[in-house]
């Protein structure tokens, strides 16, 4: 289809056009006429002509950035991703081993809009119904999706004040609503919308228990953070910058709890590490949290389950490697993005990326204790993400850069990991 510029123009646009037509839209003119075809459309430099912009998309490809994946209804897996190609947030679900594409925001779903996208969180409630929660970058807006009989209804989020709406958000839902909790640039805290039929509820949460010490220590909240939905309520876990410490914000009754998890001793305040970022939360089969965070020290990734009310703590991978050239050892930046799930049978599983090889690992829970490292199948591996599949297994999905004619974008991948750890 080609659309002709009509002649009621602005004197400029048409001096312009009037040069395009003497020398044409070649290809040896660097910027083809840029901005100057309506939207949704695109100078064609073979013709000279604007012509409407291909609508088609590759579902598995052009993507960039965290992932965020759920199991719906009906037992098959939608995937929310930024698509850097078209600047806008993507909706891919699966269907019969291949996955339906639609764009939610971004000038792809809406003609004018600002790209939007590059962070977002799914969750899918008890009847496999979808919402989704994801950032405007631009302006630093929160925006709320859900999935219904008649398509997607989205919203801009009032609470949350534009500008102030940081990259790190995750969503829940609690008691049947839609819980978001994300970072707030202005106060350096996590913020916590709650959509009732009223309309939205905002709460932000409360300072951790003061250090021994030091009461007053300022606070820097929630770079990294993960929010899960227990029996008793919400539980945040978030990165305390300040002091390099895994922060637990957990909701009983209509108060908030914030300890420091890891990182520092409670009592006696001594430094045990700069732990939790990132980090990555989970519920076991009987409503116990699950919690992977890197130790940023150490270069290793840990796992914190709760015990009747008490954590232990224990190793699941490390980034140190054999060097057989100069028979030394290294340490690779190890978690760097973190996902973890928690199987059916109460064995956990997590997923780390390698920022130093580009690639996925993978460690899955013995019944017996401890875990077994995989390194997944391929190269330049980012953003990995899990879900536990029908099976009672689980599989990792994440961004394949290696395509070399479409740098700065990746192929969405699947590898299903062992089951039992073997």
């Amino acid at each position: 289809m080609s659309v002709r510029v009509p002649s009621a123009l602005p004197i400029l646009f048409r001096a312009v056009l009037a040069i395009a037509s003497v020398y044409g839209c070649s290809k040896d003119v660097l910027n083809c006429e840029t901005g100057l075809c309506p939207s949704g459309f695109a100078c064609n430099p073979g013709s000279g002509q604007c012509e409407e912009l291909a609508t088609t998309v590759t579902s598995t490809s052009g993507l960039l950035g965290r992932l965020s994946a759920v199991r719906m209804a009906d037992g098959q897996l939608g995937v929310a991703a930024f698509n850097s190609e078209r600047k806008s947030l993507m909706w891919m679900r699966e269907s019969q081993g291949d996955w339906q594409p639609s764009f939610l925001a971004g000038p792809a779903a809406t003609a004018q809009e600002a790209p939007a996208g590059h962070t977002s969180a799914a969750v899918a409630d008890g009847d496999g119904g979808v919402h989704l929660a994801w950032r405007r970058a631009g302006d630093s807006t929160l925006w709320y999706a859900v999935q219904g009989p008649n398509g997607w209804q989205r919203e801009e989020v009032p609470v949350a004040v534009p500008g102030t709406v940081g990259a790190a958000l995750a969503i829940g839902i609690w008691q049947g609503h839609p819980v978001l909790a994300w970072r707030a640039l202005d106060i350096q805290n996590v913020r916590v919308a709650r959509k009732m039929s009223e309309g939205w509820t905002l709460e932000t949460l409360p300072q951790p228990t003061a250090l021994p010490g030091d009461p007053t220590a300022a606070v820097d909240l929630g770079r990294s953070l993960a929010l899960v939905v227990t029996p008793s309520g919400p539980a945040i876990a978030a990165y305390e910058a300040n002091r390099g410490d895994l922060v637990l914000a957990t909701r009983a009754a209509d108060a908030w709890n914030v300890t420091r998890l890891a990182g520092l001793d409670p009592k006696t305040g001594a430094d045990q590490g700069d732990l939790g970022m990132p980090v990555a939360a989970a519920l076991g089969p009987a409503g116990d949290l699950v919690l992977a965070y890197r130790d940023r020290v150490h270069d290793r990734v840990l796992l914190a389950r709760a015990k009747s009310g008490v954590f232990a703590q224990e190793l699941v991978m490390d980034g140190q490697r054999e060097d057989p050239v100069h028979k030394t050892t290294r340490s690779d930046l190890l978690g760097s993005v973190l996902s973890v799930v928690v199987l059916p049978t109460g064995l956990a599983v997590v997923a780390a990326q390698d920022a130093s090889t580009m690639r996925v690992r993978v460690a899955a829970e013995r019944p017996a204790g401890g875990f077994v490292s995989y390194d997944v199948p391929g190269t330049l591996q980012v953003w990995p993400t899990l879900v536990t599949q029908p099976d009672a297994t689980a599989a990792c999905l994440w961004l394949d850069l290696a395509n070399a004619a479409r740098p700065g974008s990746g192929r969405l991948q699947r590898w299903n990991v062992p089951r039992g750890g073997q």
